[in-house]
């Protein structure tokens, strides 16, 4: 007697490239900042700070997470249903003035190599309807998370000389 198991088998996420982008907002140009935090499925990372004044200003970390921080990052992925649907932005009267932006970019390989069709790329509004909001803002709190705080403080220093810099 033969017996088929007909399971699924799933891999810990199906997309490739995981792009957060962070922008401090329309301040003034020498307090600007943005940041990018790069995940490939690989879980190599790259916290990119930059300061928009100066563009040649771009402090470059690079660092891995571990596999339980991937199997968590997937399931905010899941929760937060970017990969899942288009989710909405806020109608144009209840975008807010001025404040800082951010969003998710996750790119999906085509799962058949043999169709040459580009890669799906998944993205959130700046300002998504509210309905989703705090599963994505769940979502970026993690993906900050995951930089390591000795990353994180540096560029604040950084920027923090910066501004005084400038200020002279």
């Amino acid at each position: 007697m033969l017996n088929f198991n007909c399971s699924s088998v799933k891999t810990t996420n199906n997309w490739e490239i995981l792009n957060y982008e962070y922008s401090s907002g329309p301040i003034s140009p020498k307090y600007q900042y943005n940041y990018q935090i790069v995940i490939n499925s690989n879980r190599n990372c790259e916290f990119l700070y930059s300061f928009p004044m100066e563009e040649s200003k771009k402090l470059v970390y690079k660092f891995t997470i571990t596999e339980e921080q991937m199997k968590k990052l997937n399931e905010v992925i899941k929760k937060s249903k970017v990969l899942e649907i288009q989710i909405p932005k806020l109608p144009e009267e209840k975008i807010p003035i001025g404040g800082s932006i951010e969003r998710v970019k996750i790119i999906v390989p085509n799962p058949d190599p043999n169709l040459d069709q580009p890669p799906k790329v998944y993205e959130s509004p700046y300002f998504p309807d509210e309905k989703y909001k705090d599963d994505l803002i769940n979502l970026y709190k993690f993906i900050k998370s995951l930089v390591p705080e000795k990353y994180k403080k540096d560029a604040e220093q950084q920027r923090e000389k910066f501004i005084e810099k400038e200020g002279d």
